[in-house]
């Protein structure tokens, strides 16, 4: 079952008779279509099915799907992937090893399906892991994905977080924005935690970092004494 999506424009655009949904096989197979648009459209649809078993056979095309060409499709099927493992808890597994996939397309997409969903603390430390890959924007989708997530029960996750803005010259503000709020999000106060906030909250260049990190210590709670 498909819910809360007006289906009509779609079902035109697959060929199919007046006034008949599209089934989820349909959806699956619309992946491939030659517009991007009608890919979307699918991908949207395929994020709103309830069904349990028509879930789990959308999840491996929606996996591929986040190596399309078009950055608006990779997109909506992370988004989707994110909002599909809300309902398939396993599907968070298959998202934590996709983390780790040769194509760097699934791994952005992983790291960002992971962090529509909140739930997943099971994924905190391979999110970690993640935290030093060679690509820059899956770091940053890692990062975003913690801040989102918390820490769960992975206390490696601190120090990861901390080693990325110790390398604040050599890092995106994107990835700097999201691991200052990680460790914000994640509220664990340790010396190394306070010293590096400190440290961007005092000296860095942009002040959004300055603030962020300002807003990280504020989270963290005051030194003790």
């Amino acid at each position: 079952m498909i819910i809360n999506l007006d289906t009509a424009a779609l079902a035109r655009q697959l060929g199919k008779p007046e006034g008949k949904e599209p089934s989820v096989q349909d959806l699956i197979y619309a992946l491939k279509h030659s517009n991007p648009n009608v890919r979307v459209q699918a991908i949207d649809a395929l994020a709103m099915v309830r069904e349990d078993q028509s879930l789990v056979d959308a999840v491996e095309p929606l996996v591929e799907t986040l190596k399309d060409k078009d950055e608006s499709v990779s997109f909506a099927a992370a988004c989707a992937l994110g909002e599909i493992s809300k309902y398939i808890s396993s599907l968070v597994l298959v998202l934590i090893k996709a983390l780790k996939d040769n194509d760097v397309f699934i791994r952005r997409g992983a790291a960002w399906a992971l962090k529509e969903n909140m739930r997943a603390s099971n994924a905190v430390r391979a999110l970690s892991e993640a935290l030093e890959d060679d690509d820059m924007t899956v770091r940053e989708n890692a990062a975003y994905a913690i801040e989102m997530i918390g820490m769960g029960e992975s206390e490696a996750v601190i120090p990861a977080l901390v080693k990325v803005l110790k390398e604040r010259k050599q890092i995106s503000d994107r990835l700097c924005l999201h691991a200052i709020q990680a460790l914000g999000k994640c509220g664990k106060d340790t010396i190394e935690t306070r010293n590096i906030l400190t440290k961007i909250k005092e000296d860095d260049q942009n002040p959004t970092m300055r603030l962020s990190a300002s807003c990280s210590l504020m989270h963290i709670g005051p030194e003790p004494h």
